[in-house]
C-alpha cells in the first residue's frame, strides 16, 4: 500500500499540482499493546496504546527531568502571554449609540434548542458559553437573571417576550464583567508562550524534534513546517475545556499555520503532549467522547465540554513529568493524505486542584497541497502572529 501511496504521490509531483507525501499512520494493535522506540542513542522508549479509536498513544520518561526543566526556563524566559480563545474577540456595537442590538427572534430559535416555549438556565449557558467564553453555573444564570431584572415572573426561566425585552448590551457587559472578575470561569484559563524548534534554536528543542520524527515515523520536512512548541502554564483553577486540536478539513480554505486570517482553520494532523512537572492535585488530561459517539449537540447541551464538571469519563491520564501523549485528530483518506476529523479526539484539560501545571504541544500541521508559501509561514510564525482559537 505505501508503495502505490508514494507513486500517487509522485503522478501528483508530475502534474504540477504536488501534495505532500503520503502520511503514515501507526497501527494501535490492541489496547495495552507495547512497541518499542529507538529514539535517542542512549536508551529505549516503550510506547503504550492507551486507546484504539481515536489511537492514543503514551510514552514513559520521553523527556529527561531535567529536559522538563530546561523547556520551562526556556518559556519563562521568553514570556508568557493570557492564552485567549475565539470568543475573547470583542463584539463591536451595531448602531452608533453604541449599544448592541440583536434578532430576537433568530437568536431565540438559535438558543432554544429542545424548541419549546422557554429558554433555561442550561440553554442559557450552552449558548454563553459558545458566544462569550463564559463558563456559567445555574447559579450565575439566576443571579443575571436578577441584576438585570430579566425574569419578570420568577419562574427562573425567559419567555420569548422576556427575552426580546432583554437589554443586549447590558448582558454583555454582565458578561464581561463576570469574566473579569472569574477568569477561571473561562473555557480556557492559563498562559503560553511559543519556542522555535529551527536549525539554530536551542539544543534540546532541535533534539525534541529528531524526537518527533521517529516516534511518528513521519517524513522530516513535514514536522519542520509545523508549528513551532507551544509551552502552557496553569495554576490552581487552570484549565482548558473539550475541545479539537483541529478542524475539518473543508472548513476553510487556509491553514492558519501557513496564512493566519480570521477565516483559517487549525490543520493539525497528530498531537504530541509533554507534561514538564508532576502535578499535586488534579490537571489531567481527558478525552470524554472515547467509549461513546461524539456528537456536538448533545456535548453542548449537556455541557460535557465543561471539564471542571466532566473530568471523569472516557479516557483520563494523570500529568507525570517527561510522559508524551500522543494522538491521531484525523483519518487519513483513501490517497494517504490528512482526511475526516476524528470527533472523539475531543479532550481538554481538568482543572489544577493544587500546584501548577506545565505542559508543551507539539502539533503536527499538514497542507492539503504541498506547493505553498513557505517564506510567508515562517513571516507569520515569527511575527507571532499564531493567535486563531486555541493556538
Amino acid at each position: 500500500i505505501r508503495v502505490w501511496l508514494f507513486i500517487s504521490f509522485l503522478i501528483a509531483v508530475a502534474s504540477g499540482n504536488p501534495r505532500h507525501p503520503p502520511l503514515v499512520q501507526l497501527d494501535p494493535i490492541r489496547a495495552g499493546h507495547v512497541r518499542t522506540l529507538n529514539l535517542v542513542s542512549d536508551r529505549v522508549h516503550k510506547m503504550e496504546t492507551l486507546n484504539l479509536y481515536p489511537p492514543v498513544f503514551g510514552i514513559e520518561d520521553f523527556l529527561e527531568d531535567w529536559e522538563c526543566d530546561h523547556i520551562i526556563q526556556l518559556a519563562k524566559d521568553s514570556g508568557l502571554v493570557p492564552s485567549a480563545t475565539e470568543s475573547d474577540i470583542e463584539l463591536p456595537s451595531n448602531n452608533q449609540d453604541g449599544d448592541m442590538e440583536f434578532d430576537a427572534v433568530a437568536t431565540w430559535d438559535e438558543w432554544n434548542s429542545n424548541g419549546d416555549e422557554f429558554l433555561d438556565s442550561e440553554e442559557i449557558i450552552e449558548s454563553m458559553s459558545e458566544i462569550s467564553d463564559a463558563a456559567m453555573t445555574p447559579n450565575d444564570v439566576m443571579r443575571m437573571f436578577k441584576e438585570l431584572d430579566l425574569d419578570w415572573n420568577k419562574d427562573n426561566m425567559l419567555d420569548f417576550v422576556e427575552f426580546a425585552a432583554s437589554d443586549a448590551s447590558a448582558v454583555d457587559k454582565f458578561v464581561k464583567r463576570f469574566r473579569r472578575s472569574k477568569p477561571w470561569k473561562k473555557r480556557r484559563y492559563s498562559a503560553h508562550t511559543w519556542l522555535q524548534q529551527s536549525m539554530v534554536s536551542d539544543p534540546v528543542l532541535r533534539s525534541l524534534r529528531k524526537r518527533v520524527e521517529k516516534a511518528t515515523q513521519l517524513p522530516k520536512i513535514i514536522v519542520e513546517r509545523s508549528e513551532p512548541l507551544q509551552v502552557v502554564h496553569y495554576t490552581v483553577r487552570g484549565h482548558n475545556h473539550g475541545h479539537h486540536d483541529s478542524h475539518p478539513v473543508n472548513a476553510a480554505p487556509d491553514c492558519c499555520h501557513r496564512h493566519v486570517t480570521s477565516d483559517c482553520r487549525l490543520c493539525r494532523y497528530m498531537t504530541l503532549l509533554y507534561y514538564l512537572n508532576d502535578v499535586s492535585g488534579g490537571g489531567e488530561t481527558a478525552f470524554p467522547a472515547i467509549n461513546s459517539t461524539y456528537d456536538e449537540v448533545e456535548f453542548s447541551h449537556n455541557g460535557l465540554w465543561n471539564l471542571s464538571a466532566n473530568c471523569n469519563t472516557g479516557l483520563v491520564v494523570k500529568p507525570r513529568k517527561g510522559f508524551a501523549l500522543v494522538w491521531y485528530n484525523h483519518k487519513l483518506d483513501e490517497n494517504g493524505q490528512i482526511g475526516e476529523l476524528i470527533g472523539e479526539s475531543f479532550h481538554g484539560g481538568c482543572d489544577v486542584l493544587s500546584g501548577e501545571k506545565w505542559i508543551a504541544n507539539n502539533w503536527i500541521a499538514i497542507d492539503e497541497l504541498w506547493g505553498y508559501d513557505e517564506a510567508k509561514q515562517h513571516q507569520d510564525v515569527d511575527r507571532g502572529h499564531l493567535t486563531h482559537d486555541d493556538l
